[in-house]
């Protein structure tokens, strides 16, 4: 049994009544010292609603983790989410309320790897150590671990992602430390290495499975190098370019397609790269350090890519641009952000925060408007509000 306190300075607590500790806190990092006035349990007890004396009201998951979210990922039809924490735990949620379904509880530590099959009924989990488990989601009350499996030779940390190719689907894998893995998809078994380097500071796996993007340190040099790695490439990669004299990269994240990378530094530099243009190692998007003022990131992967987005994680914000476009970026205001994933098509963002808490995010205006046509029971919208907000589907005047 839990219940929830409310303070001046702005905290709600939440307290598990047995043990008289502290199990939550819940502050918003913009609205510091704003008395919250009132508090209320929804009725499964998941989720906590918080009403500040500036008239702000907020919806809080306080079901998620009590340790550090490390992964986010969704199934692949984006009705469900999985999240990992650093305590062995992964939590089942559904995508478009964020209730909870299910929870397990690996006992293996930080969980890095993992990723949902293809019908959404199984779940695969990876620790650092490379210990990898197969879930039954078929009852989500009763969360079975199906079997158990050989430790991979993948360490630290791990990624997953499906590949359909001619050889048919196959499981692809990466880790911080070890070659990247091919996986047989039934069996899960090692069919052979996928390429790139023994080690790297920081990788990423295009979701199409094809491509592998990795950080390493160039030899005797104060200076990183990025390289993209298609399955067979050992000693040589597909492209590579070199970041600048003491400038760290501290994360790389590769588009659907392999097509667009990006990189951040550990100072805050932004650059984006098309890999199949003619001045492909010219990025096109170089934004500088001091771009938001704020520090980076304090989680392992920092960015996401969808088909024609990019999301950016700093401490507080997350930077949306729509990479077709080219245009302006979208400023979102969240809580340190530890991981975050687009969903499969690309209309929503799952940011996953330091707290254990996590929410999704609509980014497209005529999903938003139509969530807030059905919160306020109305239909249609004037034309003034059409032409403001851009949306395409809108009641034309008479």
């Amino acid at each position: 049994m839990k219940i929830a306190t409310a303070s001046d300075d702005g905290t709600t607590r939440i307290w598990d009544v047995g043990s008289g500790m502290e199990v939550l806190s819940l502050k918003d990092a913009m609205d510091k010292r704003v008395p919250v006035g009132r508090v209320a349990f929804s009725p499964s007890g998941t989720q906590v609603a918080t009403a500040s004396d500036n008239g702000t009201v907020r919806l809080w998951n306080i079901a998620s983790h009590t340790g550090k979210v490390l992964r986010i990922v969704f199934s692949a039809d984006g009705s469900q989410l999985a999240t990992s924490d650093s305590e062995g735990t992964v939590r089942i949620w559904n995508a478009d309320n964020r209730h909870l379904l299910g929870t397990l509880r690996t006992g293996l530590g930080e969980i890095y790897g993992l990723t949902f099959n293809a019908d959404g009924n199984e779940l695969l989990t990876a620790n650092a150590e490379g210990k990898r488990t197969l879930w039954d989601l078929t009852d989500l009350t009763k969360i079975q671990p199906r079997f158990d499996l050989d430790k991979t030779g993948l360490q630290g940390t791990i990624d997953m992602t499906w590949s359909d190719g001619e050889d048919g689907r196959r499981l692809i894998a990466a880790g911080t430390s070890g070659v990247a893995e091919v996986w047989d998809p039934i069996k899960l078994k090692l069919l052979e290495p996928f390429g790139g380097p023994e080690s790297a500071k920081a990788f990423a796996l295009s979701a199409n499975g094809r491509h592998l993007a990795t950080i390493t340190q160039k030899r005797d040099m104060d200076m990183d190098t990025l390289d993209i790695w298609n399955k067979g490439m050992t000693k040589n990669s597909r492209w590579s370019v070199n970041s600048d004299m003491n400038e760290k990269i501290k994360d790389v994240v590769l588009s659907p397609d392999g097509r667009y990378v990006a990189s951040l530094s550990e100072r805050g530099l932004i650059r984006v790269w098309d890999t199949s243009s003619k001045n492909s190692k010219e990025p096109f998007i170089s934004l500088p350090p001091d771009y938001l003022t704020i520090s980076v990131s304090v989680g392992y992967n920092s960015m996401a890519f969808s088909s024609d987005r990019l999301a950016v994680a700093y401490a507080k914000t997350v930077v949306v641009w729509d990479i077709a476009k080219k245009g302006n970026p979208t400023f979102i205001r969240v809580g340190e952000v530890t991981t975050l994933a687009f969903s499969p098509n690309g209309k929503r963002l799952a940011v996953a925060s330091r707290d254990g808490t996590f929410r999704v995010l609509r980014l497209d205006a005529e999903d938003l408007i139509a969530q807030a046509q059905v919160l306020t029971k109305r239909l249609t919208l004037s034309p003034e509000e059409c032409e403001l907000y851009q949306v395409r589907r809108c009641t034309r005047p008479k």
